[in-house]
């Protein structure tokens, strides 16, 4: 990539800050690292969206359901974890979560209103414990408003987006009943998913990843926004067209997100390994993003004016990816049910790739060129080391258009920062796992963010922006972008 980022640069002999500050963390937070003792230490780290519920409410919440059977027991417990991951987007730096006095903001605050939600019946058709596609569909938004504490003085990004989703959601969970089989009372449930799960084992207690991806991506497809990236007519999701890269650049935060949560869970109730977890990635949002920023591994370019919006580049990637596919599905008409892995494989070795990297470039430089007179061959100005911050290392904000601002998600900025954040996560748990000595197995992703990258990233940004401890370059929130 060297050359071709557009709105950063990239120091990676810093990448090694990050794992001594992680390193650190972990042995203030769970203990020792060294050979004799780093198994150990890793096994204490919880993971997924449970853990954000806290220890309390979690044996508050079990209390509750302390009747039920162990199915029945992990399926209620899963309806909660799948709402309060579609619920999870960014609330924004001013939102507060007054739960009986204790002020939460942003991950723990939306976990816990979420978990006082279900706790209150409010996503059962029924009053019970449960989510259902009824309950779903009949929420208001003066409901969400009235549960996340919605005031002036206390804003939440994307409140209607929010409720859209869930009303989505419930539309979704009667429309696949293969992935979302009715319970034995007839109502539709995100947590009967476990039901689908079990019928494909691959060996005893064994589940492959791949098995759980697809309910999350098929299953749970429909929840996401008509306006998101289409392919042949289809939304794909979290998936933007990335300028530098000339190709569509999936992420899928949340989904990925909720897959780790789900796995967590099912495996604590029901013992269930799921195989080849590893393939995964690390999740492309602020916490992770905002870490490489604020020390340093990634600098914000300046921008000589503004960013130039590139909605016409944006529109014309996408028909173009849509054409190529057409094309291809007509050389292999197999590609229709083929997974978007499998397309952009067989998109890069198709002759219609190069024409399609040429398309897209003379048409930035043409967007560039229109919008920014004489700025289509030297748009950005780099800083030298005089510009950086002596602490962090990164741009002073009064020096940077883009830290310290608030970009849509298909800004090529965000895109750009988020594709980098994924390949730096891959760079830094291979770097922490090598120092460590243990496997992916033990050092998984999302004990790594729990431990260390959403931890580190968390702590420099209340040490470098103490006022809202927010990250260093805001997305614009729809409530359904974490």
């Amino acid at each position: 990539m060297a050359g071709k980022l557009e709105h950063f640069e990239l120091n990676l002999s810093r990448l090694s800050e990050a794992a001594d500050m992680i390193d650190k963390l972990i042995i203030r937070d769970f203990g020792k690292i060294d050979s004799e003792h780093v198994e150990q230490t890793l096994q204490k780290i919880p993971f997924g969206r449970w853990r954000h519920f806290g220890t309390e409410n979690q044996k508050s919440l079990l209390s509750e359901l302390g009747a039920l059977d162990k199915m029945e027991l992990t399926r209620s417990v899963l309806d909660l974890i799948v709402v309060s991951v579609l619920l999870d987007a960014g609330a924004g730096d001013d939102w507060k979560f007054n739960d009986n006095g204790k002020i939460l903001m942003r991950s723990e605050g939306l976990a816990v209103a979420t978990l006082r939600m279900f706790q209150g019946g409010m996503w059962s058709s029924v009053g019970k414990l449960q989510v259902d596609s009824i309950g779903l569909r009949a929420i208001q938004e003066s409901d969400l408003i009235h549960w996340f504490q919605v005031r002036k003085d206390n804003p939440l990004l994307g409140v209607k987006g929010r409720l859209d989703l869930l009303h989505r959601l419930g539309r979704v969970l009667e429309s696949q009943p293969v992935y979302f089989p009715k319970d034995v009372n007839g109502f539709a449930r995100p947590g009967s998913l476990v039901d689908h799960l079990l019928t494909r084992q691959c060996g005893h207690a064994q589940i492959h990843v791949n098995v759980l991806w697809d309910v999350v991506m098929k299953g749970f497809g429909g929840v996401w926004p008509e306006s998101r990236t289409k392919l042949d007519g289809v939304s794909l999701g979290d998936v933007w067209p990335c300028a530098a890269l000339g190709l569509l650049v999936p992420f899928h935060k949340l989904s990925q997100w909720l897959t780790y949560s789900l796995m967590e869970r099912i495996t604590h109730f029901l013992d269930i390994n799921f195989l080849e977890a590893d393939k995964m990635t690390g999740l492309a949002e602020y916490r992770n993003g905002g870490l490489f920023i604020d020390l340093g591994i990634l600098t914000p370019k300046k921008l000589s004016s503004l960013e130039p919006s590139l909605p016409s580049v944006f529109n014309q990637l996408v028909q173009l990816m849509s054409n190529t596919t057409a094309q291809l599905k007509s050389v292999n008409p197999a590609l229709s049910e083929g997974t978007m892995e499998g397309m952009m494989e067989e998109l890069e070795k198709s002759p219609f790739h190069k024409d399609l990297l040429d398309a897209l470039k003379a048409k930035s430089l043409e967007q560039r060129a229109d919008e920014t007179p004489g700025a289509a061959t030297d748009e950005w100005i780099e800083y030298g080391k005089d510009d950086l911050c002596p602490d962090s290392g990164v741009l002073s904000q009064k020096e940077s258009l883009i830290l310290g601002s608030s970009f849509p998600p298909e800004s090529q900025v965000i895109i750009e920062w988020r594709a980098l954040t994924v390949a730096l996560m891959d760079r830094l748990i291979a770097l922490m796992r090598g120092r460590l000595k243990v496997s992916p197995e033990s050092f998984s992703f999302p004990k790594f963010f729990v431990a260390g990258s959403w931890k580190a990233g968390r702590e420099l940004a209340k040490q470098l922006r103490p006022a809202t401890g927010g990250p260093p370059i805001s997305i614009d929130s729809d409530g359904t972008l974490f």
